[in-house]
């Protein structure tokens, strides 16, 4: 049962992956499924944050925070080299 779980959570998750980084799929499609591939990965993070400081263990304590701050940063990443691909079209209009 567990490997069935896992099969149908593997091929939703990477459907979902490839279809938000797909231009074929309408913009609106795009966006709901990178929010709710954002929110599930920020959720998980967060509950394996609040697990190591619920039972006191700093291992994973420190997992949880490493993964916030890194998909913080990559967001962070991806928004400045949205700011800076925007600035360059406006500069050639």
């Amino acid at each position: 049962m567990d490997d069935l779980l896992e099969l149908a959570l593997d091929v939703l998750l990477e459907g979902a992956a490839e279809t938000a980084a797909s231009p074929k799929a309408p913009l609106r499609v795009r966006i709901i499924l990178i929010l709710i591939l954002g929110i599930g990965f920020f959720g998980v993070a967060g509950l394996i944050f609040w697990v190591g400081l619920d039972t006191g263990k700093w291992g994973l304590m420190l997992l949880g925070l490493a993964l916030l701050t890194g998909g913080g940063a990559w967001i962070w990443y991806k928004y400045r080299e949205y700011q800076r691909r925007r600035e360059r079209v406006d500069k050639k209009l």
